[in-house]
């Protein structure tokens, strides 16, 4: 009998010694950085425990908890197995239980605890959480093609022509032509102010104008639609007058042949585009044209 005695008074010395061991928590400490909120706290308990943690919020000042813990936490919650300083952190925006008070107070509560029967396993380490990224998608440049742009020239006067070139990825090259087509067959020359190697022009109050332009250029593509472009070639424009004898006069003063400057871009839509651009003939005007293109 006094055996029996004996071994029921170690188990309660046992138990009551084992129920000391339960893990010490220190009041959780708030704090908000962005839209989480981090409860900081700290844990001691004997080695060799393991315990469950919840986190509980009550939005009264702490006199009513709610029933279930916080569901979107991470950080040092669930299962513990070490002392030390922890941090949770609570994705507010996530959760879906509502708050219906402004007085938050939060709870870390052990759930439950025991003790580690094969102490040998290692603590499996915490995962780290990967945040899926979506790859970014890069733009796909634009495929070669051969350009073919009918060309109008609005200023100085109305004249037409053609572009034509090689639209590369990296690089494109292109020639144009560009004439009122208009013959500006003259006998003589004459200045604006009416002045011939004669003397004086007697005009009929007939003029015409004959334009012309010859470039070749490079073009670069920008992200894929873009081409901007310049070229330099040869450029004429001349101004003739009729005079009273039917013979025609050269203007040379408002005349000029020389070198052709142009410049411009060119914007792609798959097989079609658009482009517009301004030109010069040996610095003594400025013209502008414009058109369609077609990319084979």
């Amino acid at each position: 009998m006094k055996r029996y005695v004996l071994l029921l008074v170690l188990f309660l010395l046992g138990s009551l010694a084992w129920a000391q061991k339960k893990p010490v928590l220190s009041s959780p400490v708030a704090r908000q950085s962005g839209s989480d909120i981090y409860i900081d706290y700290s844990i001691q308990m004997e080695y060799g425990v393991v315990c469950n943690l919840a986190v509980y919020l009550s939005c009264d000042g702490g006199r009513h908890f709610q029933k279930t813990p916080l569901k979107q936490v991470t950080g040092d919650v669930g299962i513990i197995t070490e002392s030390g300083k922890k941090t949770i952190v609570w994705h507010v925006m996530k959760e879906e239980s509502a708050l219906t008070g402004d007085d938050l107070v939060f709870k870390v509560n052990v759930e439950r605890f025991w003790k580690r029967t094969d102490l040998e396993e290692p603590t499996p380490a915490p995962q780290p959480v990967v945040k899926e990224t979506k790859p970014k998608k890069e733009k796909t440049p634009a495929k070669p093609a051969i350009l073919v742009a009918p060309t109008v020239g609005v200023m100085p006067g109305i004249s037409f022509g053609l572009m034509a070139g090689w639209a590369g990825s990296k690089v494109g090259v292109y020639g144009k032509f560009r004439s009122n087509f208009v013959s500006a067959g003259t006998s003589y020359n004459c200045t604006s102010d009416g002045r011939s190697d004669g003397g004086y022009i007697w005009t009929s109050g007939k003029t015409k104008v004959s334009n012309m332009s010859i470039t070749a250029g490079v073009m670069l593509p920008v992200g894929g639609m873009v081409y901007p472009y310049a070229g330099v070639g040869f450029a004429k424009r001349d101004l003739a007058w009729e005079d009273t004898q039917g013979d025609w006069a050269r203007v040379t003063d408002a005349s000029a042949s020389g070198i052709g400057l142009e410049a411009g871009v060119l914007l792609r839509f798959g097989l079609f585009g658009l482009h517009a651009g301004v030109n010069t003939g040996a610095f003594k005007y400025i013209g502008v044209d414009a058109g369609v293109a077609l990319f084979f």
